[in-house]
């Protein structure tokens, strides 16, 4: 059996293959295209053209069959295994950072991770606006993308609409994420690492043949423990910790050649913090004499109660692939069970009748002061049944194609309360229970979305390539409340279902056109769709009563299916013997009823609601340059404007643009290595330094002054030696010790004004790693 069986990379040097396949491993903006260009003549001084080996190629599955990304008619970025160690991935956002017009947010607890790609919002509380597939499987339930990201091959970051080959949701693009397979030899690591803030993380992984020729195995275990850097200067200790554990393994037995399965066991625990936030009120503090500021980050914290989030994932599913002359056959069965709950110190002082926030504590702050104050508690349980049958031909012919259908069925169970202080510091009472005051949100929604899809692709000649693929979803939705605690203007639904039924087709047209040897120019059109849903019957009432939301809000008991349609135009090319890479693409997008999500400050209300028009339209340079058989460069420029286009709710925000979209990213970056003599030994040298700017970030749809964020700069450094079985890593992220705040939550009161519940952004951190394979 070949050792390299299961391997999707190839290595190999270009120079041996036709120029038009080639990889986007990392990128950069013209100006360090133009740049790099001008050291070619000294690299060629010191070693020739023929010295320098061309860039890594990487073959992706952006469209759901293997090509190189070069070829790829899509936008997607890749990272193989060799990037995902240099670059010190560990995180989903050490690789989304990385990647031009995506925004990562992580902030109010361990499962609320929000992707932004090209504008297209990741709203929370609702459906993701992208798909996420592991190991080919689907993952319905966004709260899979964080996590620690151990034993992986590669990953990819694929933008623009993708409905029509992943299913509902993926209006924004995909994120795919490929572990590494069993060996048929025998394989073993184990790392440990250590940081700032008490970091304490280790990993292992063990792999290989458990009957010859047929069953390979690989398990993978890791725990992480981050005691935080925050300091809660009430209680003491930090309000940012992090500790969790993973255990995951994946069989692959082949009983014929052209016959194999493949099953994953995920097991994962997290313990972590919840809603580090802090509030801005205006009205109330005196460091905010005219408005709200959202670049301001002075503010400590001091909450009287420690916060919880445990978490608890299983996640099981068998892949089975079935080669024949004509096609192979493939089904998917996956199940994942997500338990998750949160609880933090809140603002609102219940025994004022009016529901005014707390007095200003001792340190100046709003609200997190002793009794009778209040705690935000929230549960979200969801289980996921996913079953996927496929069929698709040989890649190798000149018409190619794939059809299949899906099914997908989700349990969710959210529970939003406020309660009682109790004065103890703690989280400690069942919910609900006596002390809950009031009960936000306690909705069980069903899901089943059926679905049929199918794609051809036709090579017209040598040099062009068509493909269309179209998909057919119908899902049902029943949402019931499980509230039948009486309260006024609010709860006066008990046991009320609600049904939402919807259907879409979903198309999806490309082009690729080789129009020099080492370039490639592709277009596409396609569309996507997000699910609507339900808010809590009696939801608007109350923000509209006792929140003292204006009329205009557009906050209602119901939230519409968010449509999108989006154009793109790209270039791909390679240079100098495959050793420059340049890349370039242009995307103009509509949306439909944009959800997007609004907090209330007063009632701790999570709402969902719709923008009725929104336009993303921008661009994309990327490139990189092997400047010497040591050195690499890379980087990326993207710009986005995502604008608000109508909204019959309020005329008068018509123009101002999306929250939370940067008006563009830069990526820069590079990395040297060498060997050098240890000793009698030779190990290689690294030094990779990674600079991202995100500019301007608006916050606010309604445009109130203080509400756009400034630029953020952040380094990121590693250094390090590798030998043939060890490496050593020092590291360092946000290197320059950057204060901003990640996210800000704004919303306006008729008691308060507008107020701004704000998250800091990641202080420096610093550690060094240590990596040791026993075979």
């Amino acid at each position: 059996m070949n050792k390299n069986k299961y391997c999707v990379l190839t290595s190999e040097p270009l120079v041996s293959r036709p120029l038009v396949s080639r990889s986007l491993v990392s990128v950069s903006p013209v100006y360090t295209l133009l740049t790099a260009m001008l050291v070619v003549p000294a690299a060629q001084g010191q070693e020739g053209l023929d010295g320098i080996e061309a860039l890594e190629e990487v073959v992706v599955t952006a469209r759901r069959a293997e090509e190189t990304i070069q070829d790829a008619p899509i936008a997607v970025s890749a990272f193989s295994e060799a990037k995902i160690q240099d670059a010190g991935i560990e995180r989903p956002e050490d690789f989304l950072q990385m990647v031009s017009n995506v925004m990562f947010i992580d902030t109010a607890e361990a499962g609320d991770t929000q992707v932004i790609i090209r504008g297209v919002i990741n709203t929370r509380d609702v459906d993701q606006s992208f798909a996420l597939l592991v190991d080919g499987v689907p993952q319905p339930n966004p709260n899979a993308l964080n996590r620690e990201l151990v034993d992986i091959q590669q990953l990819e970051v694929v933008k623009g609409p993708v409905s029509p080959l992943y299913g509902r949701n993926a209006l924004g693009g995909a994120i795919i994420i490929n572990t590494k397979k069993p060996t048929d030899v025998f394989e073993a690591k184990v790392a440990a690492g250590f940081g700032n803030g008490k970091q304490r993380k280790s990993n292992a992984m063990i792999s290989g043949p458990l009957i010859a020729d047929q069953l390979y195995g690989r398990l993978s275990l890791s725990y992480s423990d981050w005691d935080g850097v925050f300091d809660n200067l009430f209680l003491g200790g930090t309000v940012d910790f992090h500790r969790e554990q993973r255990a995951r393994s994946r069989l692959i037995w082949e009983p014929l050649d052209n016959l194999s399965f493949d099953l994953v066991t995920e097991y994962s625990e997290v313990d972590s913090s919840a809603i580090a936030f802090n509030l801005q009120v205006p009205v109330l503090q005196p460091q905010f004499p005219r408005h709200i500021d959202v670049n301001d980050t002075s503010i400590p914290f001091s909450n009287n109660v420690r916060s919880i989030n445990p978490q608890r994932r299983v996640d099981v599913s068998l892949k089975t692939d079935w080669a024949t002359d004509s096609g192979t056959f493939t089904t998917v069965l996956a199940y994942n069970d997500n338990n998750n709950e949160l609880g933090s110190d809140f603002i609102v002082d219940f025994s004022n009748p009016l529901l005014v926030p707390e007095a200003i504590d001792e340190f100046g702050v709003i609200g997190y002061t002793s009794a009778p104050g209040s705690i935000a508690y929230q549960k979200r349980n969801e289980d996921d049944l996913t079953v996927e049958v496929r069929y698709a031909s040989p890649l190798e012919q000149p018409l190619r194609w794939s059809v299949g259908g899906s099914y997908v069925e989700q349990n969710r169970e959210v529970f939003v309360a406020l309660d009682l202080d109790n004065a103890d510091g703690a989280i400690q009472n069942p919910h609900p229970g006596p002390q809950t005051v009031l009960i936000n949100e306690w909705l069980e929604t069903e899901t089943e979305v059926w679905s049929v899809f199918a794609q051809l692709s036709y090579d017209v000649s040598d040099r062009l390539e068509l493909s269309v693929a179209a998909r057919y979803d119908d899902e049902e939705r029943v949402s019931t409340n499980l509230n039948r605690v009486f309260v006024p203007l609010f709860n006066e639904f008990p046991g009320l279902a609600q049904t939402f039924e919807y259907d879409k087709f979903q198309p999806r047209l490309s082009f690729r056109w080789q129009a020099l040897d080492h370039i490639n120019i592709y277009g596409s059109y396609g569309q996507g769709y997000r699910a609507g849903g339900f808010n809590q019957p009696g939801t608007r009432q109350l923000v509209l009563a006792v929140d003292g939301l204006p009329a205009t809000t557009n906050i209602q008991d119901a939230y519409e299916p968010e449509e999108l349609q989006s154009f793109e135009i790209g270039l791909k090319s390679d240079w100098l013997d495959g050793r420059l890479r340049f890349n370039a693409a242009a995307f103009y997008t509509t949306a439909d009823d944009t959800q997007i999500f609004e907090f209330t400050p007063v009632t701790s209300t999570r709402a969902r609601l719709n923008i009725d028009e929104t336009e993303m339209q921008g661009f994309e340079l990327e490139s990189t340059f092997r400047a010497s058989s040591y050195l690499e460069l890379f980087g990326s420029f993207g710009y986005t404007e995502a604008t608000i286009e109508a909204f019959a709710a309020d005329p008068g925000i018509v123009g101002n643009d999306v929250l939370g979209v940067p008006e563009y990213t830069v990526n820069l970056g590079f990395q040297y290595q060498r060997p050098v003599n240890l000793g009698a030994a030779q190990v290689n040298w690294f030094t990779r330094l990674d600079a991202q700017r995100i500019g301007d970030t608006p916050w606010d749809i309604n445009d109130n002054p203080g509400t756009v964020r400034d630029p953020v700069d952040l380094v990121n450094l590693r250094v390090g030696l590798r030998g043939e079985r060890w490496s050593i890593t020092g590291w360092a992220r946000n290197l320059f010790d950057e204060e901003y705040n990640q996210e800000s939550i704004i919303s306006t009161n008729a008691l308060l004004g507008v107020v701004n519940f704000t998250a800091k952004g990641q202080t420096r951190t610093y550690g060094l790693d240590f990596e040791y394979r026993l075979n």
